[in-house]
């Protein structure tokens, strides 16, 4: 795309394979899953691509889905404070949306941001207004980013149609009812659900869905530490000896815990054996 200014950072990002691969799947499948270890940049990925969408500024490289129009986006997290620190924080720069200065040094550049708009509560930005660009560069409105949690409920996410919706880590009471009603929340656009996860809950009926889907509705992507290349042999080693030995499969390769806690401290994959007549 031609650019009306020189976007600071994010235009220059080079994608780790796993991420390319992730965004790419968005053109042909509305509701993704990216279960991933902790430290690998999952959150910041997917920070990345609600810039791209919200602004319309896509890269060269982009193969996803792109929107041609400005759109309603939701970012959505567990609790409000998990909102403020994680989503709020990779998206504007900073969880202290009173300091107006730092806001633009995360994935959305300054120069997007309508700063004078912002509804906020205290340090929280509850919705803001970023500048879209069609194909040709051209300004052609404001899209809106609003943020939620869904502490309270799934009630919070009822009542609008959305056209795409960031889901970042599992509720761990009701993730299957979120997801529904971010179901029914983009029917109407035709929006994308993007989930973005380390399985802390174990194998929780959402993470099933996604991983057992052969209907092709659904696309489901493991990240692992090794698709990592920021984490060197001696970060993963000092990381796995400060963690428990049985969250070692969730924590550096994203996979969930099956059975192994505290009391069976074991990897499963010590104790199983492929099928056999």
């Amino acid at each position: 795309n031609p650019r009306p200014f020189k976007i600071p950072l994010i235009s220059d990002l080079k994608p780790y394979p796993f991420q390319k691969e992730f965004y790419a799947a968005s053109k042909k499948y509305k509701r993704r899953f990216l279960c991933a270890a902790n430290r690998v940049g999952k959150s910041f990925s997917e920070a990345v691509e609600v810039y791209y969408h919200l602004s319309g500024l896509y890269p060269d490289w982009w193969e996803g889905h792109r929107f041609n129009k400005p759109i309603l986006l939701w970012a959505v997290g567990i609790t409000g404070d998990s909102t403020r620190k994680v989503l709020q924080k990779e998206l504007f720069g900073t969880p202290m949306g009173k300091d107006k200065d730092a806001l633009g040094t995360g994935a959305i550049p300054r120069e997007l941001i309508d700063i004078e708009s912002l509804e906020q509560d205290g340090n929280i930005i509850k919705i803001a207004k970023i500048k879209h660009f069609d194909a040709n560069g051209d300004f052609d409105g404001w899209s809106t980013l609003e943020f939620r949690s869904t502490q309270q409920g799934e009630h919070v996410l009822m009542g609008a149609t959305v056209d795409y919706i960031w889901l970042d880590e599992e509720d761990p009471f009701k993730s299957m009812q979120i997801y529904a009603q971010c179901v029914t929340r983009t029917a109407t656009t035709g929006g994308l659900i993007t989930i973005t996860a380390t399985p802390e809950n174990g194998l929780t009926s959402l993470v099933d869905l996604f991983m057992k889907n052969d209907k092709g509705y659904l696309y489901f992507q493991n990240a692992t530490w090794d698709d990592a290349p920021h984490l060197d042999e001696e970060t993963k080693k000092e990381l796995l000896a400060s963690i428990p030995e049985w969250q070692h499969e969730m924590r550096s390769r994203g996979i969930p815990m099956m059975g192994e806690g505290l009391i069976y401290d074991v990897n499963e994959a010590e104790i199983t054996v492929p099928p056999f007549e």
